[in-house]
């Protein structure tokens, strides 16, 4: 069964390593993404493989295609997993490097640095 899911990413994990059988190198995320709802929001847990989907950024809000599974091993231990076929980045996260906007400290003229240049001599001990 495929569903879908939208949010906002709010984090992933690179799961990434070594296959045991032949110790080839594989990719793989696990990612978080949380509803933009303000009450009761819902997230999903998913991981996906491969290097055909590039890792979101913290903060981009996406849609995924997912797909859920459930196993038991032969211990009778029951567990499932929710995995990503797609993944559409709908808005990106802003970039941390881009310049931020300051406020442009308001500008005194002459004539007030001199008169409080003059309270504060006359207010000091000595």
């Amino acid at each position: 069964m495929n569903n879908e899911f939208s949010g906002r990413v709010s984090q992933y994990q690179d799961k990434s390593g070594l296959k045991k059988k032949d110790q080839t190198p594989y990719t793989s995320w696990c990612i978080i993404i949380e509803e933009d709802v303000d009450q009761y929001p819902d997230s999903l847990v998913a991981d996906y493989y491969g290097e055909k989907i590039a890792p979101p950024s913290i903060n981009d809000v996406v849609k995924v295609g997912f797909h859920y599974r459930s196993s038991i091993t032969p211990e009778g231990k029951i567990f499932g997993q929710n995995s990503i076929w797609k993944l559409d980045i709908l808005q990106a996260a802003p970039k941390e490097d881009a310049p931020a906007i300051t406020p442009t400290p308001p500008t005194i003229t002459p004539t007030e640095n001199a008169e409080e240049g003059a309270d504060l001599k006359s207010k000091l001990p000595f």
